[in-house]
């Protein structure tokens, strides 16, 4: 690849909701991150509901980079007809179908092949010879083939989400006659053999096309689902009154063997008075199949609560004591979504399936156990003795940011190409310092890395947190990226004025005729290291500062370089600035001097982030900024 342009189709891409858009949200967010020229193209989508991933493809729509094409595919097929006339619809529509499609008509991109050429021409006559597609659905990756007739410079990835002719659980290829099954299969194999490099998200599935189609090993990649440190809050978990056991995604009619496994437990276990049911309770988040209904009961405490917002299930996952997974005969091999999710949040895993690969997986580095049809009551008293997660498994590996950077290295990108943005990192607590005020700022320095934007940090002289009595915590200090560029300044002079007139005892009258300069005991030191941040920010060609606070005196450095070198600022506040606990103020007059500068400070920013979305209702309420000036990041893990 001799370029950093590519072009990312994927049918069910957000504002399409379903699991199918989440995978290619996540990956294009952070390549688009990472530097790389990118467009997007999808099937248009005309529904209600939206994707629970839309939130990842802002920074995309904000820069047109999402795209659409008409998949003239009926939209009626994709519902569940209910009325008589939607029946008769429903019907009609596919029996036209059937006479268009002479492989499986259920495959939405079967009728698309002329909008999709078109719209994926004009990409490749800017540039975009790289394109790599997304299945399933399938069919429209045999379409993509004849792009490469007219432009044989072009080259295509293909990626498998989903088994295609082999599928035994979704796309219905099961139920097809003999006749459309070969045309499948023909397309499957010229797909095969057309692209030129295959990635896959489970080894299996890349061993099929290796077998199957003689398919070359260097040609096959597998590159796993993942899970999104962004998508997880810290805090906000509650203490059921019992402990819960938790499954959340969708429950597959053909997973109902595993299922039952589950099911004949309990019932067993609730026959034997087993003192289980006073403790433990499962709830089952998502989708199930109509048929799943009737085995839910509250008297062997399986509970099905429907659908809830993406937030409250990551809330939920935090809560449980453990995670559910049913497979299929042949998928048990199968790393989905939702088992990156519990192992981001290092919940045991209980594998029901019959034995593959998943289960052996948990079982081997002791993240769960592989079910069986009488050993739930031993995983839960393994549960009760905090038996898992005891080895240092590294999950980092299975971070999207981490997945989309061995995607750009198996596309072939050059690291020259991608240069991380430098960041002016104001953080006047920072380590060695030590306490709570460091945290935020450690996890945020770690975090911008690794989305290609590299922290230069600010903070005061090592000495100088000594001097005054500070925490220290050498320790912390490890925890820092070692190529993390550090600028100490010292702090000391405006820290020894404040204890010089201490001394002579009369701190309290400056404090109370200077209250600007002396409400807080770092509040000088903005105008001492203002000058050499000028020279951070020239030298090193950045664009933006981001200041943290308290102290809140770091918000006036955050204005001055503003102002002078036209930069964007961005404001983290981890405590309420004049709204805070801490503040006594000595007159009414100085409370409103300090709010009138409060007001006039976040006028200036260019964006404002608080930790609770508390906060931002007051400071809205208060009209201190407007609402797409604010925005709410917890404190995480």
């Amino acid at each position: 690849m001799n370029n950093n342009k590519l072009l990312i189709i994927c049918y069910s891409f957000p504002p399409s909701p379903g699991i199918g858009g989440r995978r290619w949200a996540k990956f294009a967010n952070y390549l688009h991150r990472l530097g790389m020229d990118i467009q997007v193209l999808s099937a248009q989508y005309n529904g209600n509901e939206k994707s629970e991933w839309q939130k990842d493809t802002l920074a995309l729509e904000k820069d047109k980079r999402l795209h659409y094409f008409n998949p003239n595919y009926p939209a009626i097929i994709q519902s569940v007809p209910e009325k008589l006339v939607q029946k008769f619809k429903y019907h009609y529509e596919l029996t036209l179908l059937k006479r268009r499609v002479k492989g499986n008509f259920y495959d939405r991109s079967s009728l698309c092949k002329k909008n999709l050429l078109s719209s994926v021409e004009k990409f490749v006559k800017q540039g975009y010879s790289n394109i790599i597609i997304s299945v399933g659905p399938f069919y429209y990756s045999k379409h993509l083939l004849e792009i490469k007739k007219t432009y044989p410079q072009v080259k295509l990835f293909l990626d498998v989400r989903d088994p295609w002719t082999n599928n035994k659980t979704a796309f219905g290829y099961w139920n097809l006659t003999k006749e459309r099954f070969a045309i499948e299969k023909q397309a499957e194999a010229e797909v095969a053999n057309g692209y030129d490099k295959i990635f896959t998200v489970a080894d299996d599935i890349g061993e099929y096309f290796k077998t199957e189609y003689q398919i070359a090993e260097d040609k096959i990649v597998t590159l796993k689902n993942g899970f999104d440190p962004l998508d997880f809050s810290e805090g906000h978990a509650n203490k059921p009154s019992k402990k819960v056991i938790i499954f959340t995604g969708n429950l597959y009619e053909k997973a109902e063997k595993s299922f039952v496994m589950l099911v004949n437990q309990l019932k067993k276990m609730r026959r034997d008075n087993d003192p289980f049911f006073n403790h433990y309770e499962i709830q089952f988040y998502g989708q199930i199949h109509q048929s799943f209904a009737h085995y839910f009961s509250p008297y062997i405490n399986l509970n099905y609560n429907g659908n809830i917002p993406l937030a409250e299930v990551f809330n939920k996952i935090a809560e449980s004591e453990a995670c559910l997974l049913f497979l299929t005969d042949d998928l048990n091999f199968s790393f989905s979504t939702k088992f990156y999710e519990y192992l981001s949040q290092k919940k045991p895993i209980i594998v029901f399936s019959s034995p593959g690969k998943t289960g052996a997986f948990v079982e081997e580095h002791n993240l769960g156990r592989q079910a069986t049809e009488d050993n739930l009551l031993k995983i839960v008293n393994e549960i009760e003795q905090n038996n898992f997660y005891k080895s240092n498994f590294d999950i980092s590996e299975f971070e999207v940011g981490n997945l989309a950077k061995q995607l750009m290295n198996h596309l072939d990108l050059r690291e020259g190409d991608v240069k991380p943005e430098k960041v002016l990192f104001v953080a006047y607590q920072f380590p060695p310092a030590g306490g709570p005020g460091v945290q935020r700022s450690i996890k945020f320095v770690r975090t911008l890395r690794n989305c290609n934007y590299e922290p230069v940090v600010l903070t005061i002289d090592t000495e100088d947190i000594k001097k005054m009595g500070g925490k220290m915590d050498e320790s912390l200090a490890g925890l820092i990226p070692a190529q993390t560029q550090i600028i100490r300044v010292s702090s000391y002079q405006s820290f020894n004025l404040n204890k010089v007139l201490n001394t002579l005892r009369v701190y309290r009258l400056f404090w109370y005729l200077l209250y600007p300069f002396f409400w807080e005991k770092s509040a000088l030191w903005p105008w001492r290291v203002y000058k050499q941040a000028k020279t951070i920010v020239s030298d090193n060609n950045i664009r933006l500062v981001y200041t943290t606070s308290g102290p809140f005196s770091s918000l006036i450095l955050g204005y001055l370089l503003k102002r002078k070198l036209k930069i964007k600022w961005v404001a983290d506040l981890r405590d309420p600035y004049t709204d805070g606990y801490q503040w006594s103020f000595p007159s009414k007059l100085h409370w409103y001097t300090m709010r009138r500068l409060e007001r006039f400070i976040f006028s200036k920013v260019d964006q404002l982030i608080v930790n609770t979305e508390e906060v931002k209702k007051l400071y809205l309420k208060r009209n201190l900024i407007k609402a797409d000036k604010i925005n709410v990041i917890t404190n995480g893990y």
